[in-house]
């Protein structure tokens, strides 16, 4: 076999393991909406759902402390934010400081039990920063009955349309697949010249 015709199966090999990489699988997923809301304020809305992607879930678990634009020992990037409203078993929100920083369902000790895959919990409010896809961060600090912590996970932006995962290994597999194929030619090409 010529180098340039093991050139292009190896790149199809590569595409072919791309397509098969895993995704990351959570038991919750956060997602939000973020709209403009007057001069410099923005709205967001919040979907936490049990989503149970990695089959970790088993009925009796709960999240708590769950904070929402969460920074590391750092300002949460998620300024002034003002809560409006939030589902129960929550009642307000605070301000979480020190490890996990940022805005925080209150009370923190409560838990949020879904009772089956597809349970949602929802809040909105406003803040004077619009935080795109990848900018927003959330963690759970509390777990109960051998629930997982979700830590410094990121939010999914639906405002702002990013393709599938899926999708996008979909493309490099083709973009490795491709530039093989150009090369095996091209190499075939001057060859005959």
């Amino acid at each position: 076999m010529n180098a340039e015709r093991l050139g292009y199966l190896t790149a199809v090999g590569v595409g072919l393991l791309l397509l098969a990489a895993p995704v990351r699988a959570d038991v919750l997923q956060l997602d939000y909406t973020v709209t403009a809301d007057g001069p410099g304020l923005y709205l967001y809305n919040f979907q936490l759902e049990l989503t149970n992607a990695d089959s970790s879930w088993s009925a009796g678990q709960g999240w708590g402390w769950i904070t929402f634009g969460a920074c590391e020992g750092c300002n949460s990037p998620l300024t002034d934010w003002n809560g409006i409203s939030v589902d129960s078993p929550y009642i307000n929100f605070g301000n979480s400081s020190g490890y996990d920083n940022g805005p925080t369902l209150q009370p923190v000790l409560t838990y949020w039990v879904p009772t089956a895959v597809g349970d949602t919990l929802n809040w909105s409010g406003t803040s004077t920063a619009d935080l795109g896809q990848g900018q927003l961060l959330y963690t759970t600090l509390l777990q109960e009955n051998g629930a997982e912590a979700e830590l410094f996970q990121v939010a999914d932006d639906l405002s702002s349309p990013v393709p599938e995962p899926g999708s996008f290994s979909l493309l490099m597999a083709m973009a490795v697949a491709l530039f093989g194929f150009v090369s095996y030619r091209r190499g075939r090409r001057e060859r005959f010249q």
